[in-house]
């Protein structure tokens, strides 16, 4: 999903989006898993944090 919003390489700030002034300011990640005689149930989800930056002169 990181490339259909256009985003290359979220850790540089030259390549990570084609306009300027984007930045990654969180990424969450949280998983849990079961394990019982029944069977294995597991989830995970990640979220990610951007904000603009504006350059103040």
């Amino acid at each position: 999903m990181p490339g259909a919003m256009g985003i290359v390489d979220a850790f540089s700030q030259q390549s990570m989006t084609r306009s300027q002034g984007v930045e990654v300011s969180k990424v969450l990640h949280k998983s849990l898993g079961e394990v019982a005689e029944q069977g294995t149930e597991s989830a995970a989800a990640t979220g990610m944090e951007t904000s603009d930056v504006i350059a103040l002169l």
